[in-house]
Parts: C-alpha cells; structure tokens; sequence
C-alpha cells in the first residue's frame, strides 16, 4: 500500500494505491478479496467566509476502482457533492454517487432473496441537515435514494443528541434501509442509545444499547475509562446480548474485559 496525504489549505488530496496478491492469507484480520489492486482519491477545496452567515463551502470528490491483477475492472464507486456549514455549526452535505459491483457466484443478501452474479451499477444520492453540536440538543436527518445492485433503496436516518449539563450526554439514532430488488424485498432497521456520564477528565463512564431486526437481538456495552496520565488509559468493559424472538427479552452470551494501555517515554 502507497498512501499521499496532501492536506493543505484551501486544497487537500488523500491518495491511497493498493495491491493484494493472490497468495495473500493475513494471519490477523481480513481482506474482503485477494488477487487485486486498486487505487482510492480524495479531493476537496475549502472556502471560508469572514462576514457572512456561511462559515464554510466545500465541495469534494471522491473515487475508488478496483482491478484484477491483470487490469480489468471489478469495481467502482464515485461521489461528487459539497459540504456547507454555518457559522453557528448548523450544517448541510449533499452528493452524488455512481457504483460499479462484480460478483463471480451469486448470493442470498437476505432470506429468500439473491443476488446474480456478474456486473451490477447504479447510481444514488444523499442528503443530510443537521444542527450544532454546540447546543445542549442537537438532531440531524439522512436520506439516500437510488439504485441498489440489480433494484432499488432507500436508507432513512434519524439521529439526536442531548446534553443536560456539563458530565451528562445522550446521544442516539435509527435507521431504516429499504431494499427493493427483482427477487424480493426487505427491511433492515437499526437503533442505538448512548449515555455518558463524565466524573472528571480522567473518569469516565458509557451506556451502549444497540438493536436490529436482522439477528432480532439487543446487545448492551457498558464500559468505565480511567485514564491516570495522558497515554495511560484502562478500561473494564461490559458485554451482554439479549434474545428479544419470543415473549419476553431472555439474557444469551456475555462477556467481562479489563484491557489497559500504558505509554513509555523516554
């Protein structure tokens, strides 16, 4: 991998150029496919204004192309769109996308319904507004639209955040993707809450509720973090699911960590 990291004023350029073999077999973690190469830009340019109410414009592009080791295209994705803030730090993004998908063998991307394979491209869109985080409540709005492989979509997303007081925070979101493809339809929703509740800048504690109608299960994490020293950081992490199919919501795997991380400095 070759990385150019470009990020400059009023222009930035993010470049990454990659190649994977075919004999590649990570011993730690995992690629999603070998025996290609590729390459992912990132451009865009910042405008800011001194006296009116818009703080910042920026548009942007942004590709990324996949090849087999021979040269032929697999995959594309491209997106064009601008990014507007105000001065308060209410903000808006809006952009423009065209994909490209190969797939060798065709697939089950949900019960009852496939995915062919070969040569799948569309195109989409994305709006969002959202407000200052700068408030004690913030809230912003998503909405995709477009293409999806061989059919249609929509993504839907809500999120909200609140903060009574200096230590106290709640932040959540949900998600609606509504997927229409020729051999069937489905639904995908999500939601999560966060509380956070800071003790001091070296103490701190979070509530993490997460649910989706894919595994039709809850899944709770809580987590304390103690930072003694700058670098220095433990935390002891709570992990629990909950089966919520039947009648009533039933405890299923869980788990208990203490992890730490302590910096030497010479």
């Amino acid at each position: 991998t070759v990385k150019i990291d470009y990020p400059n004023e009023p222009l930035t350029v993010f470049a990454t150029f990659r190649r994977i073999s075919d004999a590649f077999d990570p011993p730690l973690g995992f690629v999603s496919r070998t025996g290609v190469q590729g390459m992912h830009w990132t451009i865009w340019h910042d405008t800011y204004f001194e006296e009116k109410w818009l703080r910042i414009f920026e548009p942007f592009i942004e590709t990324d192309h996949t090849y087999d080791l021979d040269g032929h295209l697999l995959d594309y994705d491209y997106w064009a769109g601008v990014f507007a803030e105000t001065r308060d730090g209410d903000f808006t993004n809006f952009w423009f996308g065209s994909h490209q998908e190969t797939f060798d063998g065709s697939f089950d991307i949900w019960p009852g319904v496939a995915v062919p394979a070969g040569v799948h491209r569309w195109d989409d869109w994305q709006i969002e507004i959202g407000t200052a985080r700068k408030r004690p409540a913030d809230v912003y709005l998503r909405w995709r639209a477009g293409g999806y492989l061989n059919g249609d979509a929509d993504t839907y997303v809500l999120g909200a955040g609140w903060r009574p007081n200096a230590s106290l925070s709640f932040k959540t979101e949900s998600s609606l993707h509504d997927i229409r493809l020729p051999s069937g339809s489905f639904q995908v929703r999500t939601a999560n809450l966060k509380v956070s509740y800071t003790f001091s800048p070296d103490l701190q504690l979070s509530l993490l509720g997460q649910y989706d109608n894919i595994s039709n299960s809850l899944g709770a994490n809580f987590r304390l973090k103690w930072s003694p020293k700058p670098g220095n950081d433990f935390y002891f992490v709570i992990n629990q699911g909950y089966d919520t199919t039947g009648d009533s919501i039933r405890p299923t795997q869980g788990d208990v960590s203490l992890k730490g991380k302590w910096t030497f400095r010479f």
